[in-house]
């Protein structure tokens, strides 16, 4: 167990390191001079030098690596450019809503996706596996952003059960922190939920098929204790490694989302530091985004440790 722990983790050092170089040469992989495009049609020489010696462009590519690396590991993602601002405090102020989006989204396509796949798995070639799947590929077809407006028009403007754009902070109320993430946590989930059912069925018609849930079976064991003690369990690996590939459409999602309805988050954050070509906010935007998919989806291998035993060995 021990072992499997540390080659997950020793395997992790790798990606992240290439996940810092590919982010890091974002900066000189788009074509034309960062600082002559900060100091725009107006900047004069000097300003432009004076920009090139603040990001450190005048410095050889190895020791702009070095430097930036090196503050990245000591949380300081570097100056924004257009507010004068630190990275770092940008991203900490957009991430609750993200994460408040992200989370419950997550929570809503689990919740979805594993009933709706078992279900489907258990009455096999029904209406209610039809009806699942039809779902399924419904979810998986639709765009994001079209059912978000639909939602809108019907809870937000229609019935007016929950605000149409905005984000209310935890800190100001639970109830109506609630209210302003409901609606792009339900639309995100239920799109991240599509793949995740799918795998789920397919998984579980396969376990359903071992002779261990025929000798449960065979025992007396009641139906319920059957699929969720006896095949769920062992059907989770699979659906566990689909969770975490949805997870980077999840984030696509959410960048949708956040400007659908107006929230500012990491999304809108990452969207305004394209349009303004703030370089360090979308350097450090984008390797928080990718640190966070690599250890997410290491922790996700661990969990395999829980559900499949014979991988401790």
């Amino acid at each position: 167990m021990k072992e499997y722990v540390a080659q997950r983790v020793l395997a992790m050092l790798p990606v992240l390191l290439i996940v810092a170089v590919f982010t890091f040469s974002l900066v000189h992989i788009v074509p034309g001079d960062p600082a002559i495009i900060l100091a725009g049609d107006s900047g004069t020489p000097e300003a432009v030098a004076n920009i090139r010696e603040r990001m450190g462009l005048d410095k050889p590519i190895y020791q702009q690596f070095y430097v930036w690396l090196t503050n990245a590991l000591q949380g300081d993602l570097g100056i924004s450019p257009a507010s004068r601002v630190p990275v770092a405090d940008q991203i900490m102020r957009r991430l609750e809503p993200t994460l408040s989006i992200g989370v419950f989204a997550l929570l809503l396509s689990i919740l979805m996706a594993v009933p709706l796949g078992v279900l489907a798995a258990w009455k096999q070639n029904t209406w209610v596996d039809r009806l699942s799947m039809v779902f399924a590929v419904l979810a998986f077809s639709i765009p994001v952003f079209w059912l978000e407006y639909n939602m809108i028009y019907l809870f937000a403007v229609n019935l007016e059960w929950f605000p149409a754009l905005g984000y209310k902070p935890i800190s100001e109320g639970i109830g109506q922190w609630l209210r302003h993430i409901t609606l792009p946590a339900i639309a995100v989930g239920i799109i991240s939920a599509a793949l995740p059912a799918r795998v789920t069925r397919s998984t579980m018609l396969e376990i359903l098929k071992e002779d261990y849930v025929r000798t449960a079976r065979a025992k007396g064991l009641i139906e319920r204790a059957v699929l969720l003690r006896h095949a769920l369990k062992n059907a989770m690996v699979p659906i566990l490694t689909m969770f975490g590939l949805s997870l980077a459409a999840m984030i696509g999602g959410l960048v949708i989302s956040e400007q659908v309805f107006a929230i500012p988050g990491m999304g809108r954050l990452i969207v305004d530091a394209v349009a303004t070509r703030d370089y360090p906010l979308i350097q450090g935007t984008l390797l928080l985004i990718a640190v966070s998919y690599v250890v997410i989806n290491l922790l996700i291998d661990l969990t395999y440790l829980y559900f499949d035993p014979r991988i401790r060995y």
